[in-house]
C-alpha cells in the first residue's frame, strides 16, 4: 500500500485507474513510464520507474516501480548501464 502514498491523485495524467492514490507523502509521482534496453519508451501514463541509490552489486542497482493499477511499490534489480 506504500505506492498509493507516493502517487498523484486523480486521473489527469493516468490512462487507467489510479488505484489507492492518496499522495499523503507529497511526493506526487506521475506515470512517466520507463525506457527499454533498446531506448524505446513504455508504460507512459500507466507506470513509473525510479532508480535507487542503493546498489545491488557493482553492475546492478535497485529499480523501484509504481503501477497506477496497483497500490504497491515494487522493486527489481537492473543493470546500471540502463
Amino acid at each position: 500500500m506504500s505506492g498509493g502514498k507516493l502517487k498523484e491523485t486523480g486521473l489527469e495524467h493516468c490512462a487507467a485507474l489510479n488505484k489507492g492514490a492518496t499522495n499523503s507523502s507529497s511526493f506526487t509521482a506521475l506515470p512517466g513510464g520507463g525506457i527499454a534496453n533498446d531506448g524505446s519508451f513504455y508504460g507512459l501514463s500507466l507506470s513509473s520507474k525510479f532508480w535507487s541509490a542503493t546498489k545491488f552489486n557493482e553492475k546492478q542497482a535497485r529499480l523501484h516501480s509504481l503501477g497506477f493499477n496497483s497500490v504497491d511499490l515494487g522493486w527489481s534489480v537492473a543493470e546500471k548501464e540502463y
